[in-house]
């Protein structure tokens, strides 16, 4: 399959890396982690993985725009709550959803650690993407990336964001590992409200999350990751903007609008921004 990956940070090569051994992979981004074409000129691709930082999405999906031909598909590969509503205008019905919680750590241009395995899912979105989801998620799995396919990826994507509201900004203010969040009480605590109060937000609004299930996820994640350094404590290494807006931030939006409370997703939010703050220009 000709695959074009949009975003070439730490998933964004790992999958590319991968997918690349049995299939004509394009990765598309910022030098110098690219050193090749970051254009899709001439180059026809059958799906597009979006792995762009959320808060890049709506400037990706005005790029891919002029370069998707009919045929193919777009599948949002992201964190956050908002990528889908930003993809839909270009993408259509042949927009794609998936998720992993894949352990990986930037550890200079061009080189990654994958430094923990989790569940990928993806699914189809739109009515049309049913017969990619599948041989996706085949080739995913070929490749080493066992994947399964979802029939509710609204879901998913609110199960995931209760995951990352548990792990990615208590990591990120602490600078501990994932693992570091189920050794201190106090750490997994916090890990149980934040992944709680996200799944009541997603009840609220008529998805079927368990915030049992959420924290249990959370929980599991943590620990299959435990040597892992979040995304988002990478960024704030790196003094990189950080996902935290489309995480807790649109958790806490959401909750405003249901008349759902979430304090420690608002306390989070409050926090990382105020490290983001800190950064020199």
């Amino acid at each position: 399959m000709r695959i074009a990956i949009f975003g070439a940070g730490s998933i964004g090569c790992l999958f590319g890396g991968l997918l690349s051994k049995d299939n004509e992979v394009l990765l598309i981004g910022r030098k110098p982690q690219v050193r090749a074409s970051t254009t899709m000129k001439g180059f026809e691709p059958e799906l597009v993985m979006v792995t762009v930082k959320s808060y890049d999405t709506e400037g990706a999906a005005k790029a891919l725009g002029p370069h998707l031909g009919k045929e193919g598909f777009v599948m949002s590969l992201q964190n956050g709550l908002d990528n889908l509503e930003k993809l839909t205008p270009v993408a259509g019905d042949r927009l794609l959803a998936g998720l992993t919680s894949h352990g990986v750590t930037f550890v200079d241009f061009g080189i990654i650690k994958h430094a923990g395995i989790g569940d990928t899912v993806v699914g189809d979105v739109a009515g049309e993407g049913r017969d990619m989801a599948r041989e996706i998620a085949d080739l995913l799995t070929d490749a080493g990336l066992i994947t399964r396919i979802s029939t509710d990826m609204r879901l998913e994507i609110w199960l995931k964001a209760a995951i990352n509201a548990g792990i990615n900004p208590a990591t990120a203010i602490t600078s501990l590992k994932n693992g570091a969040l189920l050794v201190q009480k106090e750490l997994t605590k916090l890990l149980e409200l934040a992944a709680s109060e996200a799944a009541a937000v997603a009840m609220a609004r008529g998805v079927e999350l368990d915030p049992e299930l959420a924290i249990e996820k959370a929980k599991e994640v943590a620990s299959l990751t435990a040597d892992n350094k979040s995304s988002m404590l990478q960024d704030i290494e790196r003094c990189k903007r950080t996902e935290i807006e489309s995480i807790c931030g649109a958790i806490v939006r959401y909750g405003e609008k249901a008349n759902v409370e979430t304090p420690v997703n608002r306390a989070l939010l409050a926090l990382v921004k105020g490290i983001e703050s800190t950064y020199q220009d």
